[in-house]
């Protein structure tokens, strides 16, 4: 089940974040740069519940998913890596990124 959440948030996310809107914002400014910055932020943004520190690493890693694109002109990788990332961070990290106090441990 979980595989099937991180496959859909890789890909859903991709596509609306860069596939649309990194598309839309270079269309509108004129800019790769402004594209890939603007879009990375609402991207971290998205992810506020994760706190501030959240919101950096996910803008962050907007940044890097969005170079992908604009690197290989395909959003494949992006959403390869994405998936991949969120399988990583469920599957393997949980245990570690949520504590034993939220576990009932």
């Amino acid at each position: 089940m979980f595989f099937g959440l991180s496959f859909i948030a890789g890909t859903c996310e991709e596509l609306a974040y860069r596939g649309f809107a990194m598309m839309w914002l270079l269309a509108l400014t004129g800019s790769a740069v402004a594209a890939l910055l603007l879009s990375s932020a609402a991207f971290g943004l998205l992810h506020a519940y994760q706190g501030v520190s959240g919101i950096f690493r996910t803008s962050l890693l907007g940044v890097v998913l969005g170079t992908s694109l604009l690197v290989w002109g395909s959003l494949w990788p992006a959403m390869i890596a994405h998936t991949a990332l969120d399988l990583l961070a469920g599957l393997v990290l949980a245990d570690h990124l949520l504590g034993p106090e939220r576990l009932g441990d």
